[in-house]
């Protein structure tokens, strides 16, 4: 499990969010994280990334030492399937966070005011198929995991298994249907790979939620988002700001935003900065009528709407 702890300025909501596109560079960073085994001490700086190796079985302790006082947030991401933590000081008194938010099965808390902390952290290590995310207020993380084919395959084996468990008469039809589909992921991922390898820019700004980081890991591009993790996080005037720094910063002509979401920001962005256009890119909660006309699933919606976008966003065509 990856674990990054971010000092922010204030504490709450805000804190989280602050340091939230942090944790996503600190996770897109695979050379920067330290492995800690079971039972032993982190000495985070203002933004550390680790990895903790968990016992097999059973309760796994790890101890934080935090010399500065302030507001901390902590991220976990692949946690185990089965995952809870507590976090207590030096003389075994719980740690209550001043904000644990949750979504997608990701928790986040946020602590503050602490010296010298233990977290205790303890789960079943049963990490077969897609792993869970665990954010102990600490920070975001993406539950988003189909929209990297490769991550999908290990789904339609986990589907495949669960319809052979209840129905084995028909293994082999269940086999071969679930070995077609992931030939077409496969197809799919070649086709992201093949188009978006000669991109001359590498970010796209979303007007919405954080749901695209396992995409932008799998191909290479950074994901800058409008708001948090939570597709019913709303903006706030400093959001707006942010995102028209991000904007003028990267010189992107395009806000990308779901379709089946709100497009008030991302036409206000346009309106507002010298972007041009808002291209729909979506993590597919859903779909449109227009798609379900089409007779479009997870893959035509990919190829048509996601890599069409993404393509353009990042000049790859």
């Amino acid at each position: 499990m990856q674990l990054a702890v971010i000092a922010t300025d204030e504490g709450g909501d805000h804190g989280i969010h602050h340091v939230e596109e942090t944790a996503a560079a600190l996770y897109g960073d695979h050379d920067t994280h330290t492995p800690v085994e079971g039972g032993g001490t982190l000495a985070p700086s203002s933004e550390s990334l680790y990895h903790l190796q968990f016992a097999d079985s059973g309760e796994t302790t790890f101890s934080i030492d935090i010399e500065t006082e302030g507001h901390y947030v902590l991220f976990a991401q692949h946690a185990p399937a089965e995952f809870d933590a507590t976090l207590t000081d030096g003389s075994g008194s719980v740690i209550e966070p001043e904000v644990t938010e949750s979504a997608g099965g990701h928790e986040h808390e946020s602590d503050s005011e602490h010296e010298g902390e233990h977290g205790h952290e303890e789960g079943e290590a049963d990490h077969e198929g897609e792993e869970g995310h665990g954010h102990n207020h600490s920070g975001g993380a993406d539950p988003h995991f189909w929209l990297d084919p490769e991550r999908a395959k290990q789904a339609v084996d986990n589907i495949r298994s669960g319809f052979v468990d209840v129905d084995g008469d028909n293994a082999s039809a269940y086999a071969e249907n679930a070995e077609s589909y992931r030939n077409r992921l496969d197809e799919l991922d070649e086709s992201f790979q093949s188009a978006l390898e000669g991109a001359s820019k590498d970010v796209v700004f979303v007007a919405g939620h954080n749901a695209f980081q396992y995409l932008g890991q799998r191909y290479d591009f950074e994901v800058r988002t409008l708001t948090g993790l939570s597709p019913d996080d709303q903006p706030t005037p400093r959001d707006i700001e942010r995102a028209q720094e991000i904007i003028a910063e990267h010189d992107l002509q395009y806000v990308c935003a779901d379709p089946l979401e709100s497009q008030t920001a991302a036409n206000q962005l346009v309106a507002e900065t010298d972007a041009t256009e808002v291209l729909p890119l979506t993590p597919i909660p859903g779909q449109t009528q227009e798609w379900a006309d089409e007779g479009w699933g997870y893959i035509e919606i990919m190829e048509n709407i996601n890599l069409e976008t993404l393509k353009q966003a990042l000049d790859a065509e």
